[in-house]
């Protein structure tokens, strides 16, 4: 019985959200191991995908929720959203407007989610950097006024940079590391002890 409660307290949900286009598909697939595609459809409801994350002498199952972007589906997005322990905001770096309607994601997220949760806002298409509308240090200073971790990244040339992430936040919800010292990209060097209350994001 203690090992199954073991495993229950590693076990995850988390929930990708942002526009359709800027994919959240993708990097759930490639972080799992699935090609990337170019011509992914469009997610009309919500799906998952199991990772196990390694940290230390843990590991954490993390179901990750794939959601639609469009806003018909909105009610949809809240009912997957409940109970959501990690909440990853996703945008487009070479769509304005995507990053623009982060506030709006936010927001849902405030009105849904009344238990403990983290969150992170990831900038996708890391490899079509030549072509941003948005730049990462308007991002960074966005995801800091929201009390968020931030991390540029590529489901097409670099799955392990989301996979990366993932674990950071995964640390700040266990309390395993100081959040403020875990702003720029990569893993930190040591495993701070830090209570999970330190910094909350504003969602």
């Amino acid at each position: 019985m203690e090992k199954a409660d073991d495993q229950q307290d590693n076990s995850m949900k988390v929930i990708l959200l942002g526009n359709s286009g800027v994919g959240k598909t993708n990097l759930i697939n490639t972080s799992v191991g699935q090609t990337f595609q170019i011509d992914s459809s469009v997610t009309t409801s919500g799906s998952f995908s199991h990772k196990d994350i390694k940290i230390g002498d843990e590991t954490y199952g993390l179901n990750l929720w794939d959601t639609a972007g469009q806003e018909k589906y909105e009610s949809i997005t809240k009912i997957f959203l409940k109970k959501s322990e990690i909440v990853i905001f996703v945008y487009d770096i070479t769509d304005a407007k995507s990053f623009k309607d982060l506030e709006k994601w936010i927001s849902l997220c405030e009105e849904v989610i009344d238990n403990d949760h983290v969150c992170g806002i990831v900038g996708n298409k890391e490899d079509l950097y030549s072509i941003e509308q948005v730049k990462a240090e308007t991002a960074r200073n966005y995801a800091k006024s929201k009390k968020m971790q931030f991390k540029l990244v590529s489901a097409k040339d670099n799955p392990a940079g989301f996979i990366y992430f993932l674990t950071e936040l995964v640390m700040e919800h266990k309390g395993l590391s100081k959040p403020e010292k875990r702003e720029t990209i990569g893993l930190s060097k040591e495993n701070h002890k830090a209570t999970k209350n330190n910094q909350k994001c504003s969602c």
